[in-house]
């Protein structure tokens, strides 16, 4: 069981005053940067006993894109991992995902498979030892970067850490949200929403015209999780240049959400936006939209917009 929800635990997010300087234990420098979406562990026993029997969980066994991802996993769950690790996710080739992993070096690496069944193979890569592992079915890569240990499923995903490693630069809005993130949670997820992402839309919009693309940069969002219910908040982020939907809010302040306390017992989901500025609001349309102003008094004068998803 405890293999199982190792799995689901790190499936699940694939499928919702800042500092400028990095926190120590940031371990983004080591990721390529087209990640789909990036997993920050801060308590991995915490995050398993949240996610156990969780509901939302179990609604996304039967997906394609769940028994895809579980297969690439199957190698996580046999790890001996620490308390605080980072997973991150890439689609190489269409429909196919693969992760890499950076957590702290400990002293065995496999926690329930039997080092005598392993197959071990060891190469190396621009002066960096990369060694591979093979049983029953499952294989990764692993190697050692600047006291940390990185495990893989692909080996080109490896490799290309490797070669970026004197070079990679963290984009500044997602390490502005990762440094940011409540490290008193169990675990952040960070989604990539600068280019088509199906981990977002396979699972969550699969009938939907909306592109999450057209929203914002990144996603950063705090998880807490118990048997029936996954609760995820966080803010977003979009560079000035881009004609992002969450731009139309910039200089403007959000205020308390209302429409959910209204929403009937029965809805599926409640989507809000809400502002203190609506003028700021319209002129932003202009700017980012290019679109004329609309003259309308309510929107003048509105404090939330609100949508309510029936059955």
């Amino acid at each position: 069981m405890f293999m199982k929800y190792r799995i689901l635990l790190l499936l699940v997010l694939v499928l919702s005053c800042t500092k400028e300087q990095s926190t120590p234990d940031s371990f983004l420098h080591f990721f390529p940067q087209s990640a789909n979406a990036i997993l920050k562990i801060n308590n991995l026993g915490r995050f398993e006993s949240e996610l156990k029997n969780n509901y939302f969980i179990s609604k996304t066994e039967k997906s394609k894109l769940y028994e895809a991802i579980r297969q690439k996993l199957r190698p996580v769950t046999a790890l001996s991992l620490e308390e605080n690790c980072t997973v991150a996710f890439y689609e190489i080739g269409k429909g196919n995902f693969e992760f890499l992993l950076v957590t702290a070096p400990s002293p065995q690496i496999f926690a329930t498979v039997n080092p005598e069944d392993i197959a071990q193979t060891t190469f190396s890569y621009e002066n960096t030892t990369i060694t591979k592992y093979q049983w029953e079915g499952a294989q990764c890569y692993s190697t050692s970067m600047k006291q940390q240990l990185l495990i893989g499923s692909s080996q080109l995903l490896l490799e290309n850490a490797i070669r970026l490693d004197a070079s990679n630069i963290v984009p500044p809005g997602l390490q502005r949200l990762y440094d940011t993130a409540d490290p008193n949670t169990s675990a952040a997820i960070f989604i990539n929403l600068e280019r088509k992402n199906e981990l977002i839309s396979a699972p969550l919009l699969p009938e939907s015209d909306i592109e999450p693309e057209t929203f914002a940069d990144w996603i950063a969002l705090d998880v807490t999780a118990g048997q029936e219910e996954l609760l995820l908040s966080g803010v977003t982020i979009a560079s000035d240049s881009t004609a992002n939907m969450i731009n139309l809010f910039k200089g403007t302040t959000p205020l308390s959400n209302k429409v959910s306390s209204i929403a009937p017992q029965n809805a599926n989901a409640v989507l809000s936006f809400s502002c203190n500025e609506p003028e700021t609001f319209l002129l932003n349309q202009k700017e980012y939209l290019d679109v004329a102003l609309v003259e309308n008094e309510a929107l003048r004068a509105f404090e939330e917009f609100g949508i309510i998803y029936l059955n």
